[in-house]
């Protein structure tokens, strides 16, 4: 069994009052921290997710939130392709009888409000179809080998949200996705970290995109095709998956290559990858990278 945390969710930030980095769970627990302003946060003992103990009773305010962990504690992230039903037919691809599985490095991961850039090899935009992927994300919290789908759940540290930014015309240039899926800052998640304590079925969870404020995608994690416990002990078949390692469980049906017309990022844009409360709604903006 996983350990009982000290905390229900947690936010990575910088503090308005001295510009530190601290780790802290907000004060309210109602709140989208994703769109709420004046967040203030019960500080934890330490600046990592994956020690924190304790509440220091010293409270901050946020100025700007990070990732849950930074770049340096995240080991791996591994993302999971067409685990969507529906996201496969969409693509009209088949439906596959084992996880597929592809990695991006620690360079592709951002956090809140950063910037989603568009690499100079993906212009312009509509031309390369830069597409947003709405994605419900597992943090591991100790190390897990041969892990069997019934124990999956109890390696996880907890949960969050993330935006897989693809470039359609690098991935279907080839049959290998990591070119086309590796680029800077492809890959914000955030803004909370949520126990794993808190969640107790991760497969009925709603996930979706706003792109300008019009709903993309709108879906819930109960339409997985491999659930999250199937995906680890999968995974961690002679693998060590190592704490702070992210699991990207795949995206749903309605992204923008797929529509007639195509919807794709541009420069200017504002992307919204949203859950429940808890969770909160990851907001980014898009710019040309120049």
């Amino acid at each position: 069994m996983s350990a009982i945390r000290c905390w229900k969710r947690l936010i990575r930030f910088v503090a308005k009052e001295d510009g530190r980095i601290y780790l802290g769970e907000p004060l309210s627990a109602d709140i989208d921290v994703g769109l709420s302003k004046n967040i203030q946060a019960d500080i934890l003992n330490t600046n990592s997710a994956l020690t924190a103990t304790l509440r220091t009773g010293d409270i901050k305010t946020v100025s700007k939130l990070l990732s849950p962990l930074s770049f340096d504690e995240v080991p791996t992230s591994r993302f999971l392709g067409l685990n969507y039903r529906d996201h496969a037919e969409e693509c009209k691809l088949k439906i596959p009888t084992q996880p597929i599985l592809f990695y991006k490095p620690s360079t592709a991961l951002a956090g809140p409000g950063d910037a989603i850039p568009i690499p100079r090899v993906c212009q312009p935009s509509d031309e390369h179809l830069v597409d947003y992927e709405a994605e419900f994300i597992a943090v591991i919290g100790r190390a897990a080998k041969n892990v069997s789908k019934k124990d999956a759940l109890n390696y996880i540290l907890g949960y969050s949200i993330g935006n897989d930014v693809s470039t359609r015309k690098h991935q279907f240039g080839s049959s290998q996705w990591g070119f086309s899926k590796s680029f800077d800052g492809s890959a914000p998640w955030g803004p909370a970290l949520v126990s794993a304590d808190e969640i107790t079925d991760p497969q009925n969870i709603p996930i979706g995109t706003k792109l300008n404020g019009t709903i993309m995608q709108n879906s819930s994690t109960l339409k997985q095709i491999f659930s999250l416990a199937e995906t680890i002990a999968f995974l961690s078949q002679g693998t060590t998956l190592l704490p702070g390692s992210l699991i990207w469980t795949g995206t749903p049906m309605g992204v923008g290559f797929t529509r007639n017309p195509p919807a794709y990022l541009k420069h200017g844009d504002k992307v919204e990858i949203f859950s429940n409360n808890q969770i909160g709604t990851l907001v980014n903006n898009v710019a040309n990278d120049e």
